[in-house]
């Protein structure tokens, strides 16, 4: 069961260029993965880098779900966030889930995407898999063999998973889901080659009140004839 809604909010930052600037800037330092769990670079955690805007950028967050009062007396939690910027050399990603996070947000920085780019959510055509593909997924992200050798593998792994939504890079678009949620990158090309740059934060732990969604699972269905629907 999901209990993070899924959430596109367009024009999320109120000034996304300064944050570019920030993420181009001599202040990042940028990193690969030693142990291979995802493509590309992050940068050092954004408390790290600017604690104001760490906290303002998961207060603007946090709002979509709580009240002012809520944020500032009832809801703890515990979440990291950094920049991330990825090759355009690679047509998509592999399909994966973020847990065991609770909630992913990605806020898209990059200008002049294309729309048919992004992120889409799928869903599990089957439990059966191939636990070899994630060795070869992480050799690719190491760099030990190149994304043409990890291509089948690739391909293989999304097989098992169908699309049923997809969310376009629309520069300062925030889109949000529950890190249970399988998800892929999608079309990563970008005009005149550049690197995919987005703000990636993943939410560990939240307590607080219930979220919109939670609530609104707990509201019981019936039928005008007294039934009653049950949900799960």
């Amino acid at each position: 069961m999901n209990f993070n809604a899924t959430l596109v909010v367009d024009d999320f930052l109120p000034d996304p260029d300064a944050v570019r600037d920030l993420a181009l800037s001599d202040k990042i330092k940028w990193y690969t993965d030693p142990e291979g769990r995802w493509p590309g670079k992050r940068s050092q955690l954004f408390h790290e880098i600017d604690h104001g805007l760490f906290t303002s950028i998961m207060r603007r967050y946090f709002s979509l779900f709580y009240s002012d009062e809520a944020l500032d007396n009832q809801i703890r939690y515990a979440a990291s966030m950094s920049f991330q910027k990825v090759s355009t050399k690679e047509d998509c990603g592999w399909i994966h889930s973020d847990y065991p996070s609770t909630s992913t947000f990605i806020i898209y920085l990059t200008p002049k995407s294309s729309p048919s780019s992004g992120t889409a959510l799928y869903k599990q055509k089957t439990i059966m898999g191939n636990t070899a593909l994630l060795d070869i997924k992480r050799k690719s992200f190491l760099g030990e063999i190149s994304m043409e050798e990890a291509e089948s593998a690739r391909l293989e792994n999304n097989s098992y998973y169908e699309k049923n939504l997809h969310v376009g890079d629309v520069y300062n678009r925030m889109f949000s889901f529950d890190s249970y949620q399988y998800h892929g990158a999608q079309e990563l090309k970008i005009q005149d080659d550049q690197e995919r740059l987005t703000i990636i934060a993943f939410i560990e732990d939240v307590c607080g009140p219930a979220t919109p969604l939670q609530r609104s699972k707990c509201v019981p269905i019936h039928l005008d004839r007294g039934d009653y629907i049950h949900g799960k």
